[in-house]
């Protein structure tokens, strides 16, 4: 039963894998016909999240293809202490997708300051870059098989950085969409909000799929799957928001 979810879901993430691919060519072209920061961000941000679910879908090749298993089926097995199976375990333990999730949450941070023209304090941008290291040191450093709770902190810290960007995001997104009278404007705001939902809805479910895991759940749970049909709501979001816009307003 469990090999066959990590099966199915390894054959999920392949379909995700290219779509993340095709979306980050999108904008990569998009930027070598803009020549902005915007749209730079937008690439550095789209970047890390499709790295970030290629580790997560090279966790599951490493668990079928080699004899290394995830952390909650075998809590007292130990593995040699080298380099290989240093970052092997952190791959299979989801620590490397976690670091590029955070990562991408930085650059969404510079990026969300940037379309919305605002200028954080000081100590709010030290607070937060200080939060977003620690999640990435955490994700990759902070680490020992077997310590279930180090495993639940991690996805907690980075659901935390996700929401400490988007929901301000949101809701400037929705104040903005509000108050505009260009149908076109309205259009791009609105899938930026619903990006931004989404989001952190996949985040959360993540975070949820994991308790659940971590209590004796089969992995992966129901959570898990949802959590993939609101990153394919992401991805078309992203797109209609920022990628596909043809005005020289873009």
């Amino acid at each position: 039963m469990a090999e066959f979810i990590v099966v199915l879901g390894a054959i999920i993430e392949t379909f995700i894998i290219f779509f993340f691919a095709v979306l980050v060519l999108l904008a990569f072209y998009k930027y070598l016909q803009l020549k902005n920061r915007l749209t730079l961000l937008l690439c550095l941000f789209l970047l890390s999240i499709f790295l970030a679910v290629f580790f997560s879908w090279l966790s599951k090749i490493l668990v079928i293809f080699t004899d290394v298993d995830y952390l909650y089926n075998e809590p007292t097995k130990s593995y040699p202490h080298t380099p290989v199976y240093l970052i092997h375990l952190r791959i299979v333990d989801f620590r490397i997708a976690l670091a590029f999730i955070a990562l991408g949450a930085v650059f969404s941070y510079i990026f969300k300051e940037n379309v919305f023209e605002e200028e954080h304090k000081t100590i709010s941008k030290v607070l937060f870059y200080s939060f977003a290291n620690f999640t990435i040191f955490f994700s990759i450093f902070i680490y020992e098989r077997g310590d279930t709770l180090l495993d639940a902190l991690n996805f907690l810290f980075v659901f935390t950085i996700i929401t400490i960007v988007y929901l301000p995001f949101m809701i400037k997104s929705i104040k903005s969409y509000r108050s505009s009278d260009n149908p076109f404007i309205k259009k791009k705001l609105l899938s930026l909000s619903l990006m931004s939902l989404t989001l952190m809805t996949v985040m959360f479910l993540f975070l949820i799929d994991r308790i659940l895991v971590l209590l004796g759940a089969y992995h992966f749970t129901v959570f898990y799957f949802i959590a993939w049909i609101f990153v394919m709501i992401g991805i078309i979001c992203a797109y209609i928001g920022y990628i596909m816009p043809k005005t020289s307003e873009e």
